[in-house]
């Protein structure tokens, strides 16, 4: 007992002990990635957000819990990993995922990329390629989106005149010729 006393016991094989301090690695981060999103992903994102309609996104959000729970009966680690996931974007053949969590985003983007693709084409009925964003990132994508919507829209609005417009809504375009005059 004396021996064990001055000597301590000693850890069992395969447990760290508690009182050592954890030592973390700071995550690596290439230069190629920009928030979250490799540049050849912010590009595709960029793209997707072209064709993306409000109505897909209101299909995809609908119907989010079933594929959360397809998910859940197929792995409960990768709905663990999914669950702080939401649909930020949709097209007829691609949704965007936003995360929270890098650590989460990258799981899913790494091992259970094809499961979450499987379970979204089960529940939609459809094939869909997940795109995955992080939240933060996505809202500068969105907000630099819907600027340059706008100042293209202003733009457009800035060559046309207010009588134009209206003569084009009572009577359609088809029936309108615009001379210019100088």
């Amino acid at each position: 007992m004396e021996t064990l006393k001055k000597q301590g016991v000693p850890a069992a094989a395969g447990r760290k002990e508690e009182s050592q301090p954890k030592s973390r690695v700071a995550p690596s981060v290439s230069s190629s990635k920009q928030g979250g999103v490799n540049l050849a992903g912010l590009g595709k994102v960029k793209e997707m957000l072209g064709s993306a309609s409000k109505q897909e996104l209101q299909v995809i959000s609908s119907k989010w819990p079933e594929v959360m729970n397809k998910i859940k009966g197929e792995s409960v680690p990768a709905s663990a990993w999914a669950s702080d996931s939401k649909p930020v974007a949709a097209t007829g053949d691609s949704v965007l995922l936003a995360f929270q969590n890098e650590m989460h985003r990258n799981m899913v983007d790494s091992k259970f990329r094809s499961l979450v693709e499987s379970a979204i084409e089960t529940i939609s009925g459809k094939p869909m390629t997940l795109i995955t964003i992080l939240m933060g990132q996505w809202e500068k994508v969105k907000e630099d989106y819907m600027r340059s919507q706008l100042s293209s829209q202003t733009e457009d609005e800035a060559g046309t005149e207010p009588i134009v417009d209206e003569a084009i809504k009572l009577v359609g375009s088809d029936l309108i010729e615009i001379v210019e005059s100088e």
